[in-house]
């Protein structure tokens, strides 16, 4: 069992009985069940009940859930997504509050934070309280289908992983010098793409590969199929990264002369799929 599969605070013996029905979850990579060993935290909390005594609650249970996980090897967010900071703890109408601002002023920063939200995968507690706002964010996309393009060009630029002459773009310099970082290179291009036909579709799945499964189901995504082996490569690879002291690079000079080719085919297939997604989005085709 890893310590994404348990509560990592005792409610009872830590904080006393919460005030209120609440849901703490997991985003991000955690969130899509895609982490890797010394990946950093991301995760909040919604909770169904207002009040100023009930938020204090639940945000000194968010600094304690982060300090235990960062004693356990899990660095704390960069970001500052974590049930710690009031952004990413809200009851259950400021979290509703929340949401459609985001999506109403549609700024880069703000439809970020609703695409970290929608990786949200319950992990203790009321599970249907997430389910329900996710639900807000498919009505709202559905009313405005505008948003949906404005997502996917807010995920567009993404690090290149090859050079013009299809060359690896490696890490010239620091501790990861020799390494690409597969994550970012390679598989962003799968995982926005495919959160983002999995919001146009209300698909509750968080994993990429179960949003993946649930829309190939669907007669119109046929077109899908491919990019689900290329995805499980690309997550085969990614399971290999690591050696350079971090969950997401991977080192060239490990790979034979197969898999260096084969990589690079399947991120290039990633850069295509998210160009057919934004094709689709567009005009409902991809050719």
């Amino acid at each position: 069992m890893t310590i994404y599969s348990a509560p990592p605070v005792r409610l009872s013996q830590t904080e006393g009985t919460p005030p209120a029905a609440f849901t703490w979850f997991l985003m991000g990579s955690a969130g899509r069940g895609e982490h890797q060993p010394g990946s950093d935290q991301d995760h909040g909390l919604v909770y169904d009940q207002g009040g100023e005594e009930v938020q204090q609650y639940f945000l000194a249970l968010g600094r304690e859930i982060s300090r235990r996980l960062a004693d356990r090897g899990y660095p704390l967010c960069m970001g500052h997504v974590m049930s710690s900071i009031p952004r990413w703890c809200r009851s259950r109408s400021g979290w509703q509050s929340q949401l459609e601002q985001w999506l109403r002023e549609k700024r880069w920063e703000t439809l970020r934070y609703v695409l970290i939200f929608m990786d949200a995968r319950p992990l203790v507690g009321d599970s249907q309280l997430v389910i329900d706002l996710r639900e807000r964010v498919y009505g709202y996309c559905a009313k405005d289908p505008a948003i949906l393009l404005r997502l996917w060009e807010n995920t567009a630029w993404l690090k290149k992983g090859m050079g013009l002459f299809g060359q690896f773009l490696t890490e010239e310099k620091g501790p990861h010098a020799g390494a690409i970082n597969l994550k970012e290179t390679g598989l962003f291009p799968y995982i926005n793409a495919i959160r983002l036909l999995a919001i146009r579709e209300s698909v509750h799945e968080t994993s990429t590969a179960l949003r993946l499964e649930r829309l190939c189901a669907l007669a119109s995504y046929g077109w899908l199929e491919t990019y689900q082996a290329y995805f499980k490569r690309l997550m085969a690879y990614r399971k290999r990264a690591g050696v350079t002291n971090h969950p997401d690079y991977i080192r060239v000079a490990d790979l034979s002369r197969e898999e260096k080719k084969e990589l690079k085919h399947l991120i290039r297939k990633g850069a295509e799929l998210y160009r057919r997604t934004g094709q689709w989005l567009k005009r409902g085709t991809v050719w």
